[in-house]
């Protein structure tokens, strides 16, 4: 039996406080900035020209500079042009569908679902749906006429957007890149401080995703000049460390100046925009029953709202997409984050309405508006429900603009009434819509990983580091232990029979991931800094056999033959798939686990 004494408690879902928390984030002052401009941008030459309406209907393409932010500049140019010709065409199907009500109601909860797919699919995070969803519902409140117009206006303050959150090219064309190196540095660091304490595993994983994306985003330039070298370079090296970390190994000082990779290859990448659609179609996916939810929560608010007659309605739909967009699990999780989510609107709301009442008119609504977008830029990655106290007044007022706007003391009834029926909806939806099979999903994660370790062993046993076969497993792998994570908080997150299910898994699935990082760490056996001798290619095929039956097990459910363990291997490895085979053999152990 292994000691696991030292382990911590299974993961739980945020408890209700968390919404008033703040995360960790990278400054977003620059980005905030540029997004601010581009929205201030058309209404200014709206105010200038005369043509104040056309400035904030222009505006509504504006809010393509809410997407991007962060990452490399190459895949920034291709998913914020998607973004503003998909803002585009879902003002133009609002519009066209705006009469009959019932039509304009269907479009929209399309609309929903198609943004709602894509998003999850290629990972957006917030604001993700909800802006395309704001953008169909204002069309179909809209007044009739002018749609080619319209779509002129919004597409060409979408291209200003795109502009001017390209022209940091100009200036710092690797400063993403620069960036996501940092993070995984301060990361790496912070792995090794915790190493042998309560945080080692969640620190494992920061650090895992963190070199993760420093890597993703070092594919995405094809440079070769001194400046790329060196970022490369740094990643390798911080790689270095961790891996020799994993190993037990000495870990090497860090360096400013490390001597460059021996292999210019990158190690880990994020897909083609089209594999990742193909895999979010696949059966197995739940990415098309999550759109199908949002959709479905939208639909309803929308219907609701428009048949209790509430003036203007339409904010229900978007505050359903903004209260269940982006969610990862259901059940208390999904309460949890529509309170977050319903709170910050309503608080919104309140804001709109004090705006609204003070009549503020051309240059001050333009500061006030540009005020608004800059403070919900900043906020948006570290506390979403802080943020939509600031988005939800930047979009009503926009709206408000764009068409025939209410008086405000119908304004505050109106749109509170339209934030109560969303967020009832939408909590309703995400909290007893089941997905089903979470637990099961999360058991073929854990089979998944532990195959793919067993491949990367392979390949580390027969020396072949950097060939094409042996780069896609442990991209494989990599990805399979993010997702790995993303499926235990899923089902963590679910009502309390499938949560305690879930951390009966836990031990499992911390020495499955401890699994997974130790597998790539073979991966940098080749390279300076790794001392310790490797099993011999027999070790690692015994390694790869009982890898495999372990995760026939964990997919079956049903407990795991001992694993025949080669005399020459790793301590740390065998502990970790004795580790396995009991959590798996033997799931009750975990109660005594759990975090009360």
């Amino acid at each position: 039996m292994s000691n696991d004494s030292h382990r911590p408690p299974a993961p739980r879902a945020p408890a209700p406080r968390a919404m008033f928390m703040l995360r960790a984030s990278a400054p977003r002052t620059p980005a905030a900035l540029r997004a601010a401009l581009g929205l201030g941008l058309p209404i200014a030459i709206g105010l200038a020209t005369g043509h104040v309406q056309h400035g904030f209907i222009a505006t509504l393409g504006a809010f393509t500079g809410l997407y991007g932010a962060g990452e490399p500049y190459a895949r920034r140019a291709v998913r914020m042009a998607a973004v503003g010709a998909g803002l585009t065409t879902a003002l133009v199907a609002g519009q066209l569908a705006a009469h009959p009500a019932w039509l304009g109601v269907l479009v929209v909860a399309v609309v929903a679902g198609a943004a709602g797919f894509c998003c999850l699919a290629v990972q957006i995070p917030p604001p993700g749906v909800v802006m395309f969803v704001l953008l169909c519902a204002t069309g179909t409140s809209m007044p009739s006429g002018h749609v080619l117009r319209n779509a002129a206006l919004v597409a060409s303050a979408a291209a200003m957007c795109w502009l001017i959150s390209m022209s940091g090219a100009l200036i710092a064309p690797l400063g993403p890149q620069r960036a996501a190196v940092r993070g995984a540095r301060r990361a790496v660091a912070g792995f090794l401080e915790a190493v042998g304490t309560p945080g080692e595993d969640a620190a494992r994983h920061q650090a895992g995703l963190a070199l993760h994306r420093a890597w993703t985003a070092l594919a995405d330039t094809g440079r070769t000049d001194e400046a790329a070298t060196l970022l490369r370079a740094r990643a390798h090296h911080t790689h270095q460390r961790f891996a020799a970390s994993l190993r037990g190994d000495p870990v090497p000082p860090q360096e400013e100046s490390p001597a460059p990779p021996p292999d210019a290859r990158i190690p880990f990448g994020l897909p083609a925009t089209r594999t990742l659609l193909a895999a979010a179609a696949s059966r197995t996916s739940q990415v098309p029953g999550d759109a199908l939810r949002i959709a479905g929560a939208v639909l309803v608010a929308d219907a609701v709202t428009h048949a209790i007659g509430i003036p203007q309605p339409g904010w229900g739909a978007v505050t359903a997409a903004a209260v269940l967009g982006g969610v990862a699990g259901h059940g208390t999780e999904a309460l949890h984050r529509g309170l977050q989510r319903s709170a910050g609107t309503a608080v919104g709301v309140l804001l709109t309405a004090a705006i609204t009442a003070a009549r503020p008119g051309g240059v001050a609504l333009l500061l006030i508006l540009m005020a608004l977008q800059y403070i919900m830029e900043v906020l948006v990655t570290r506390n979403y429900a802080l943020a939509s106290c600031f988005i939800t007044p930047l979009a009503l007022l926009v709206i408000e603009q764009t068409g025939n706007p209410l008086a405000p003391s119908k304004l505050l009834g109106a749109r509170l009434l339209d934030t109560l029926v969303g967020s009832a909806v939408a909590i309703t939806v995400g909290m007893f819509a089941r997905r089903g099979g979470a637990v099961e999903r999360l058991r073929s994660r854990l089979a998944a990983v532990l195959r793919d370790s067993a491949e990367v062993f392979g390949h580390a046993g027969r020396g072949v580091q950097w060939d094409g076969d042996a780069l896609r497993a442990r991209r494989e792998l990599q990805r399979g232990l993010i997702a790995l994570r993303a499926a235990y908080d899923a089902a963590a997150g679910e009502l309390p029979s499938v949560r305690r299910r879930a951390e009966e898994l836990w031990l499992a699935v911390a020495a499955t991931q401890r699994i997974g990082y130790l597998a790539l760490s073979s991966s940098w056996r080749s390279e300076p800094g790794a001392v310790r001798a490797a099993p011999s290619p027999a070790g690692f095929a015994a390694y790869r056999a009982a890898l495999y039956g372990v995760a026939d097990a964990a997919e079956s459910g049903g407990p795991p033959a001992p694993p025949a363990l080669p005399p020459d291997g790793p301590p740390a490895l065998d502990r970790e798939l004795i580790e396995v085979s009991e959590a798996l053999g033997l799931p009750a152990r975990i109660r005594e686990h759990r975090a009360p």
